[in-house]
């Protein structure tokens, strides 16, 4: 996770600790940095406002909050997403980390997509994907089932696998990150297209098959 800048905020949303890489995004030292809110941090300050919104999503909720920001780097700005969640122990009030958006979310790698618009790099397979999109487009497990040709209970296993790969374990956090992110876009659409289809013709295969030694 060399792309992931962590942070730890106090009940004031002053920085109370930080890792390497979010040192080197504004190029400042510690000294500089701690104690401080965005709004005293000169690369920050234009965008306190955005930052904000975002802890108090946070602390409403009482649980995670994930935007989309702008961040201004010592290279110059850029969109990040920003996760926040709500913790208030041991004088940490929200803990936080951000990962910037490359230009291209996803690529292909032989039969795998690459999703790179997140904390980590995540590689999944064509089947995965599409059951993955049909699940943030909100489709339910029977209804994915039925277009994928596997039984419901696959396609749940299938969800809690990607839960453990992703390291979210439901899916509207997950769905958040699949649409900030742009995960679906011309290459991944054109990625589910090719394989999707070529899946869905073998299953007919498959069920002409099976149809035909039913007749008999």
């Amino acid at each position: 996770m060399d792309n992931v800048s962590f942070f730890e905020l106090d009940t004031s949303y002053r920085l109370i600790s930080f890792n390497q890489k979010f040192m080197n995004d504004i190029k400042l030292h510690e000294n500089d940095l701690i104690g401080k809110t965005a709004q005293e941090i000169l690369p920050k300050k234009a965008f306190h406002h955005m930052y904000d919104l975002g802890n108090q999503e946070a602390i409403l909720s009482k649980g995670i909050s994930i935007r989309k920001d702008i961040a201004l780097f010592y290279d110059g700005c850029q969109p990040i997403i920003t996760t926040k969640k709500y913790i208030n122990h041991n004088n940490v009030y929200i803990r936080g980390f951000y990962f910037p958006l490359e230009k291209s979310p996803t690529e292909v790698c032989g039969k795998k997509i690459v999703i790179k618009n997140y904390f980590k790099l995540v590689k999944l397979s064509a089947l995965n994907f599409y059951v993955l999109s049909l699940k943030c487009s909100g489709k339910t497990n029977t209804e994915i089932a039925q277009r994928v040709f596997r039984a419901e209970s696959t396609v749940r296993n299938m969800l809690l696998d990607m839960f453990c790969t992703f390291g979210v374990y439901d899916i509207v956090t997950l769905s958040r990150y699949y649409f900030l992110g742009e995960w679906l876009n011309q290459t991944s659409l054109k990625f589910i297209h090719k394989n999707i289809t070529t899946l869905a013709q073998v299953n007919m295969n498959k069920q002409e098959k099976i149809n035909k030694k039913l007749r008999f």
